[in-house]
């Protein structure tokens, strides 16, 4: 593992994951968001970290993934603008109905992006330590 794997700039990793959950699913837009605004990057869904370093797969329990790949788009075009292009969703098995999911994300040249979820309205982006907001020169800067 090297430090590329660890959460920052690139990555991110959650073990768990509600569609149906408000709090999973602000989660899920606002890495999104900062990933657009920032370099690009990939969320890991079912994949659990410590210190920022992934060391387990105990995965989602995913009954259909076409229809998780569709909800997952579904909030990033309802929740993130300008509408976001380009991301991927893949669902990989890891057994006994569980899966990961990876969820890539190129930088965007719309940028910056907001993310609306419930009334609530941010700019986030990344630095090495993760996800934080945006303030209002960082927005400029995103833009250029």
């Amino acid at each position: 593992m090297s430090h590329h794997d660890c959460e920052g700039y690139y990555f991110e990793y959650k073990s768990e994951c509600d569609l149906n959950s408000e709090r999973d699913r602000k989660k899920i837009v606002r890495t999104v968001a900062s990933f657009a605004n920032t370099y690009g990057g990939d969320l890991f869904l079912g994949v659990k970290e410590r210190d920022g370093v992934p060391v387990d797969v105990p995965g989602l329990e995913i009954k259909n993934a076409d229809d998780f790949r569709l909800r997952i788009g579904n909030l990033l075009r309802d929740c993130i603008e300008p509408r976001l292009s380009g991301f991927e969703v893949e669902v990989f098995e890891v057994g006994a109905g569980r899966c990961f999911v990876r969820l890539h994300v190129p930088s965007s040249s719309a940028r910056p992006h907001r993310a609306f979820i419930k009334g609530t309205s941010s700019i986030p982006v990344r630095n090495v330590a993760g996800m934080h907001e945006c303030d209002i020169r960082e927005s400029r800067k995103q833009s250029n």
